[in-house]
């Protein structure tokens, strides 16, 4: 076979070149990521139901919800987390399930179930974790810094409410645009509501009430459907339609009060302010929006983020009061580690070639055995296509395995024709001779590397799903490299030294005697035969004394392992964290904005970039806790390690002496690596339940439990249980009858004094803008003691009178798994 290929160089050159060039065409289109596509064997469902209490939802839904998706096959684990007006059920499958499958068997037992839910609940969201559904980057959008101060606190907030928008209805679209960008999740954003203010004094001199107005804004926001009428040869849709669309429309509702007709303007003032929000976004210290982008999933990152880049220098020059950032780049993380693995690749290439230049002394030699590595790595990525690989740390780490091997082969059949052409024969012959005598020897040694690895093609769990593009790899590299080195080695070969035998031949004499005369007389040549000799000898020499090293070694390796730290995964070096801060405070977000802010600003010394997410954020595909609004998770960059860990303890001495209550967790940006590995998970962790499930835990035994525990000189950490202050406002049911006042009149005042009571929506063009009726801003206790409420006949009767302000405190999570609540 070797005579025939080498008889025909050109069509042997032709072949390989034309696989080196599909290789390249594949590998421009192969997906590039920072892992293998594993799919992550966990399900995520999302429950809201605005207005509840974190007790009222779990013993209500949560409950029932747990009890029905735990019935799902081959579920390994289930955790429920809920708060107040939302919660967060995970479920973790065994490795291999299909997480298709479990995501239809979810939805399942969730429609089965709503029929027992309250009927103002939404449908709970369910979510498939994906390991293409993690961010590859945040694009954080805000306005300049001249922009933001125009005309106070009211035109800063109508500005960014045009500015939200702006990003939802353009910025966001023209990204989403993008073939490599599967979709744009969105926090941050501020939207409007328009507030109905009425004054009270002339509501009671017109004898009008709040629920009059709520009547009258119902009765002219009406849309009636459409009517189809036949005129002649015609037909017409008729509409018929009362809508609200703007702050005029509503402010021009006309009503009858004590004979003559007003207008809503007349007697309440309507402006337009931002919705209440429950969270914020803020980048490098100012109010901003900030968008996950997504890739599809055989996207490569290169390619997606070049074309991101492109977009936002054109969206700087055509909007320049906008400032663009983006954060948490997972595309420099893909960059180092693939530039890491191609440096290594190259530095392998050039130290083989020293080697052999080294030990051949021949400078033909290297660059041929450097020329078939390069055809051995190309023509692998081409079947990496065929076997439907991509390009990831994992696959690379396993062709840069098999490249060793490769080398070895080349070598090989190089080392073995030269000695052939050393003994006189011809150039042909000796290629012919030389590849022919280690093609059995290389099989056998290939098929033994291969029978290492295949096994890891089949192992199962996490293991598998990373070893198999490691295996795979390595398999594939072995086996082109060996069809190289016996096919495409001896060829090149030939063609380099066919003509150019008796100078290279003289010109090795004259080096071997520039080399002797270096050596000088009597001195004999050190040679690696020499050193191998020596060392030979004496261990045949010393036979007791090796085989009893050797045989000691054995157990002191075993010791050795028996020390050895266990770990997931090796420690990497990080510049950057996601500090979680809860406050253990009853705080509003504005509390918490500013507290981060003034938190951020003591740290800005050590920081490049620095993100807060204030409360609770808007993103659909959102997996983690939910965030309440005293609490806020903080991403921060630093330009080293050494400045990451100097941040990580100013901030937990800041909170230690300024905010005793608070308590802060350090941990990796969300990567790949954390969902697959979870690296921050605690060594222990300990549940505490209740004998009898249908009882809720006691808060004072749980607080002497947990100072009993801090105080224990052998725990690492102290543990804080985050603890809510409620207030409860409880009727007097009785007095309600005596005054003869209707609850729901009660509770409708108590919605307005609170600014609560959202009555309608104005079906804008473009979006549904809320309508709240809403009283002057003022505390609880002074809405309580300043409000009344109409009873049957007219009269106003004192709230204060009707109801009692009361405070309790219970858990701010309450936590559920397969065994029901624990702490």
């Amino acid at each position: 076979m070797v005579r025939f290929l080498i008889s025909r160089p050109i069509a042997v050159m032709m072949t390989f070149t034309a696989a080196v060039i599909l290789g390249l065409v594949a590998y421009r289109s192969m997906p590039v990521s920072l892992m293998p596509d594993i799919p992550i064997p966990e399900v995520t469902v999302n429950i809201a139901w605005s207005g509840s209490s974190a007790r009222e939802l779990e013993n209500t839904v949560v409950r029932q919800l747990r009890a029905q998706v735990m019935q799902v096959g081959h579920l390994s684990d289930i955790r429920s987390e809920t708060r107040d007006g939302s919660a967060t059920i995970n479920l973790r499958f065994d490795y291999g399930t299909d997480v298709d499958y479990a995501f239809i068997e979810v939805n399942e037992k969730i429609d089965g179930a709503m029929n027992t839910m309250p009927r103002d609940m939404p449908r709970p969201r369910v979510i498939k974790a994906s390991a293409t559904d993690i961010p590859v980057f945040y694009l954080n959008l805000s306005l300049e810094e001249g922009e933001q101060q125009v005309n106070g606190l009211a035109d800063e907030n109508y500005r960014f409410i045009e500015l939200s928008e702006f990003a939802e209805s353009v910025i966001r679209k023209r990204i989403e645009q993008l073939p490599e960008v599967a979709m744009v999740d969105i926090s941050g954003v501020l939207s409007p509501q328009l507030v109905i203010e009425p004054d009270m004094v002339k509501l009671q001199n017109l004898g009008l009430t709040i629920e009059m107005i709520e009547a009258a804004l119902a009765d002219n926001n009406i849309n009636a459907g459409t009517m189809i009428i036949r005129d002649g040869h015609f037909r017409y849709n008729i509409r018929i339609t009362s809508v609200l669309r703007g702050r005029e429309d509503v402010e021009n509702i006309l009503m009858e009060a004590g004979g003559r007709i007003f207008r809503l303007s007349e007697f309440a003032t309507v402006t337009t302010v931002p919705q209440k929000s429950d969270g914020m976004f803020a980048s490098n210290g100012r109010p901003a929006i900030t968008m996950a982008v997504i890739k599809q999933s055989n996207a490569r990152l290169a390619d997606m983020r070049e074309k991101i880049d492109a977009l936002v220098k054109q969206f700087k020059r055509e909007y320049p009061g906008m400032r663009f950032e983006a954060s948490q780049d997972q595309t420099q993380l893909l960059d180092y580690s693939i530039a890491n693995l191609k440096q290594n690749l190259f530095q392998g290439l050039l130290l083989v070639i020293l080697v052999v230049f080294l030990f051949m002394r021949d400078l033909k030699l290297p660059l041929l055995i450097g020329l078939s590595l390069m055809v051995s790595v190309v023509i692998s990525l081409l079947f990496f296509t065929l076997m439907g690989l991509s390009i990831n740390i994992i696959s690379l780490a396993g062709l840069i395995l098999a490249v060793g091997n490769m080398m070895d082969n080349s070598i090989v059949v190089t080392d073995n024709i030269s000695q052939y052409r050393e003994r006189g024969l011809a150039v042909d012959d000796a290629c012919v001779k030389g590849t022919g005598e280690v093609m059995i020897p290389q099989l056998s040694s290939m098929l033994v590397n291969v029978a290492v690895f295949m096994p890891l093609v089949f192992l199962s769990g996490i293991a598998g799903a990373l070893m198999y593009d490691e295996a795979l790899s390595v398999i594939i590299g072995l086996s082109v490299s060996y069809l190289v080195g016996i096919t495409f080695m001896p060829v090149i070969y030939r063609m380099a030294y066919r003509r150019t035998y008796r100078f290279e031949m003289a010109l090795a004499r004259f080096r071997d005697r520039l080399l002797s005369a270096a050596g000088g007389k009597g001195k004999r040549r050190i040679t690696l035969e020499r050193f191998y000799s020596s060392g030979l000898d004496f261990t045949f020499r010393h036979k007791t004394l090796c085989m009893t090293v050797f045989l000691l070694l054995i157990p002191a390796g075993l010791l050795v392992l028996r020390e050895m730290e266990r770990e997931k995964m090796p420690t990497l070096t990080q510049t950057e964290t996601i500090a979680t801060v809860e406050w253990n405070e009853n705080i509003d977000v504005t509390e918490n904005s500013c507290r981060v802010t003034e938190l951020l600003g003591t740290i800005s010394q050590y920081t490049l970039q620095s993100n807060a997410y204030i409360g609770r954020q808007q993103f659909l595909l959102n997996r983690d806790k939910v965030l309440s609004p005293s609490e806020a998770r903080l991403y921060i960059r630093t330009a080293s390690p050494g400045d990451l860990t100097q941040v990580e303890k100013m901030i937990s001495k800041i909170l230690a002496s300024d905010y005793r209550k608070a308590s802060v967790a350090f941990e990796p940006p969300v990567n790949i690596f954390e969902k697959l590995f979870t690296s921050s998970e605690p060594p222990l962790v300990a549940k505490l339940t209740m004998k009898n499930s249908a009882l809720t835990p006691d808060i004072p035994a749980l607080l002497d439990l947990n100072r009993e525990l801090n105080s224990d000189p052998h725990l690492a950490t102290s543990n804080r249980i985050p603890l809510e202050e409620h207030l409860v406002i409880e009727t007097d049911m009785e007095r309600l009858l005596l005054y003869d006042v209707r609850y729901e009149d009660l509770v409708r005042v108590l919605r307005t004094g609170l600014r609560e009571n959202r009555v309608g929506e104005l079906h804008s063009f473009t979006r549904f803008v809320p309508v709240v009726i809403s009283g002057k801003e003022a505390s609880l206790a002074g809405i309580i003691d300043n409000s009344t409420v109409s009873s049957a006949d007219g009269t106003p009767v004192p709230v204060n009178t009707l109801v009692t302000l009361m405070r309790s405190q219970d858990l701010k999570t309450i936590t559920a798994g397969r065994e029901g609540e624990y702490v």
